[in-house]
């Protein structure tokens, strides 16, 4: 049953994302005016009467902002990155609007107890917020993390210079004591139309490397979430092209085996016929074995005709039958086997589920080294909830299965050799008719172990 309430957690960001955040806390220690030297420039700025000292000295506020401001700007962001709010299947975003809004003034707040510094909470404040919440709307989904973090960096640098411009200072910008001096020594030098422009022509160019990375950011969003739909549209067209053929080969086959039945019935009836007319016991104990084996026959067609057809048969058969099936195959002399109790019985449909398990020890091959290689079968009584169930289990020392394929190895049609066999969805289901589960655990280069449970008796 699906939750009405769906929240989703990325724990690597949240770390990030605090870890940040603090480092916010602990950057006015790091980073301060006077480690800047910004009042000494300012002080040349003075004494020389030079303008130029007032542009360094308003270059390095807006850069002690933007670095002072950019961790627990960017550690909100991260943190309101790091999960997603579904209610009844729709993303909540208020969640993230209410973390932003609440954690930015917060960490003013905490500064200003711990060092006595009164961060202005003015219009680039402000701004940095609307631009949290606009790159949340627009749900840059295929960007990583960290590209958005670069937008999101240029963007704080390109408001910080808001706030040394002269003709904002009306507007809630630059209200800092810092921001004030700066202007103060401009006008005092005569120097403030130098400032204004000085400081519009870096806000342009800021405002255009900023726009400029989130043009390259938005396009390359469109490119990736192109071809991830092109790729979910050629992985459908590729599952329906293996359906097709599968259920075509499957008509073929069940065309093919129905029509063998005929003349095994003539052949049955015709052995009938001659029982009824000789009274040699060799010729008659020959008969019998012809008949059996054309009764052994049927019944396999009729497994392979019918797949829910079932018949009772011992582990030790049943294993002994896979081992005949594959006695020709390149990999039989790797395969051992281990029966605990032969005895035991399994109802099920002989043919598919020796096809699944085949199925199996082909992958395990393919696993292996064809030198040093080793499948081993292991079957033994298992008893669960009461139940008792006969295990198979597949163990090779092949290469194992990376954890990004194994989330996918139950999917139609995917095989880590870009084979169109019957492939991992077929074997599940095989055993999942046979009224089974199958479970698998596998280490990247240490090997695979593949668990059938299939239920079972004594006779």
């Amino acid at each position: 049953m699906k939750l009405p309430l769906e929240i989703t957690i990325n724990k690597k960001q949240i770390t990030l994302g605090i870890i940040l955040i603090f480092m916010g806390i602990l950057m006015p220690k790091i980073l301060n005016t006077e480690n800047m030297k910004i009042y000494i420039d300012l002080n040349h700025a003075l004494e020389t009467g030079k303008a130029q000292y007032v542009i360094v000295a308003a270059f390095k506020l807006v850069l002690l902002n933007g670095v002072r401001g950019l961790p627990h700007y960017l550690g909100v962001f991260i943190l309101s990155e790091s999960f997603s709010v579904k209610l009844n299947g729709k993303k909540i975003r208020f969640v993230k609007t209410i973390m932003v809004c609440g954690l930015i003034p917060l960490v003013y707040l905490m500064i200003d107890v711990i060092y006595h510094i009164h961060y202005d909470f003015g219009i680039p404040a402000i701004l940095v917020i609307i631009l949290l919440l606009g790159l949340e709307k627009i749900d840059f989904n295929m960007i990583n993390i960290y590209k958005k973090a670069l937008l999101f960096g240029m963007t704080v640098l390109t408001f910080q210079w808001l706030d040394v411009l002269p003709s904002l200072s009306g507007l809630a910008f630059g209200r800092g004591e810092t921001s004030y001096d700066i202007k103060s020594v401009a006008l005092l030098l005569g120097e403030y139309s130098f400032l204004e422009t000085s400081c519009s022509l870096f806000f342009l160019l800021f405002l255009f490397s900023d726009i400029l990375i989130f043009k390259m950011i938005f396009d390359e969003n469109n490119i990736r979430t192109i071809s991830e739909e092109n790729r979910r549209n050629q992985e459908m067209l590729m599952q329906k092209n293996i359906q097709i053929l599968e259920n075509r080969t499957y008509m073929e086959l069940r065309n093919l085996v129905h029509d063998l039945k005929s003349p095994l019935t003539s052949v049955q009836a015709l052995v009938g016929v001659i029982k009824l007319s000789t009274k040699d016991e060799k010729e008659l104990c020959y008969l019998d074995k012809i008949e059996s084996s054309i009764e052994r026959m049927s019944s396999m067609i009729s497994e392979i005709l019918y797949e829910d057809k079932k018949s009772p048969i011992s582990v030790a058969e049943m294993i002994n039958f896979i081992l005949s099936q594959i006695s020709s195959s390149e990999y039989a002399h790797m395969v051992t086997t281990t029966i605990s109790d032969p005895s035991l019985i399994i109802n099920v449909n002989k043919i598919r589920l020796a096809r699944a398990i085949i199925n199996l020890l082909e992958n395990a091959y393919h696993a292996v080294d064809a030198s040093s290689g080793s499948i081993n079968i292991f079957v033994s009584k298992v008893v669960k909830d009461d139940l008792i169930y006969a295990m198979f289990m597949i163990e090779d020392n092949g290469s194992g299965i990376s954890e990004h394929q194994i989330n996918k190895i139950w999917e139609v049609g995917y095989s880590t050799r870009n084979s169109l066999g019957f492939g991992l969805d077929f074997v599940k289901k095989v055993i999942e008719d046979n009224c089974g589960c199958i479970d698998i655990d596998s280490i990247e280069g240490s090997g695979t172990t593949v668990y059938v449970y299939l239920p079972a008796e004594y006779q």
